[in-house]
């Protein structure tokens, strides 16, 4: 029997069918759901990655174990005798029931992408945005935490508005000084608008600049100019979330009252919220050492409002995150070490 014989007989064209189409489901799942919770962008290339490398293991799994359920000849019937099918037909009905679920599957998520969640598509028709991470104008590295966790604060809060598309963190941070035109951002990350802008804060006075862009044709829907005095911070961040509600409100916004500043503390406690945006500048960076930072942060802020739940959240997940990727792998290394002297 020739190898494309072969092939057919152990249904390793039905195998490589199947885990073109599960694989492809599991890409477009992870690149679309992930993001939303601000899984890190390395999970997503991971998963990309074991996709394709699975691929030869899964074909050469299939040729060997010999999905067609051929019975050996037995001693008895000779050397030369044929193989006998056992289920052979009933395996294959089996194989393609599995591999039209996965191609009805993915031609529905396949739909929904394009028709739901790309430019183009009609749920596209309303309003999308993404707030890229403001610049930090003060001129101190230091205050990158206070421009970074504005940014985040808006992200949050226009997340709240009723079918207002909003890109999470994950992805609009990756255009961190990008020196790519709006167009190309947008088109990018699959959004009508981009909320851009600088912060600066000197002394006991914060002077922040926003602007929102039509990705269109880069033109400017809105601009603001705000200096504000640092104890007024969050009146300030509910003035821009507001203005920009205003510009998209009259085609998809529908009731800006609801609009909560989650990431607040329940107290107004600002020296709190600081602590909670120190300890987010540092989770983000994904080193141990900056977890480290990172817990110490959350630790002052729940400190100073112990009705925090969002401090104690993140720094209960910093804990976690900490003890999973480093801590156990230091444990691991240790006793390797002691095994191998």
């Amino acid at each position: 029997m020739n190898l494309i014989a072969e092939l057919k007989q152990r249904n390793v064209y039905r195998a490589a069918t199947l885990y073109a189409a599960t694989g492809w489901l599991l890409v477009q799942i992870t690149t679309q759901v992930l993001p939303f919770f601000n899984v890190p962008n390395w999970v997503e290339r991971v998963v990309v990655i074991a996709v394709f490398a699975g691929f030869p293991v899964a074909m050469l799994l299939s040729w060997f174990y010999d999905w067609s359920a051929i019975a050996p000849p037995t001693e008895e019937a000779g050397a030369n005798a044929e193989a006998v099918p056992v289920e052979q037909h009933s395996t294959r009905r089996k194989l393609d029931r599995w591999i039209i679920a996965a191609l009805s599957l993915a031609l529905i998520v396949l739909v929904v992408d394009q028709v739901f969640l790309s430019p183009g598509g009609e749920a596209q028709a309303g309003e999308s945005i993404a707030v890229l991470p403001f610049s930090n104008a003060s001129g101190d590295k230091a205050e990158q935490y206070f421009s970074d966790g504005l940014s985040d604060d808006l992200i949050s809060a226009l997340s709240q508005f009723s079918g207002l598309r909003v890109v999470s963190r994950n992805s609009s941070f990756q255009f961190r000084d990008s020196s790519e035109d709006s167009r190309s951002i947008a088109e990018k990350l699959g959004v009508k608008h981009l909320l851009d802008g600088t912060v600066r804060r000197a002394g006991t006075e914060v002077r922040i600049t926003a602007e929102l862009i039509n990705s269109a044709d880069g033109s400017t829907l809105w601009s603001q100019s705000y200096v504000r005095p640092y104890i007024d911070l969050f009146d300030l961040q509910a003035s821009i979330t507001k203005a920009v509600a205003d510009q998209l409100k009259a085609t998809l916004l529908t009731d800006p009252n609801s609009v909560r500043q989650s990431e607040h503390p329940p107290s107004g406690n600002l020296d709190a919220y600081n602590a909670y945006l120190q300890g987010r500048f540092y989770e983000a960076r994904n080193t141990e050492a900056d977890f480290r930072k990172a817990i110490e942060f959350y630790q002052r802020a729940a400190s100073l409002d112990d009705r925090y739940a969002l401090a104690q959240a993140r720094l209960s997940a910093t804990w976690t995150t900490l003890s999973g990727r480093f801590l156990d792998q230091a444990a691991s290394l240790h006793g390797a070490t002691h095994l191998n002297p």
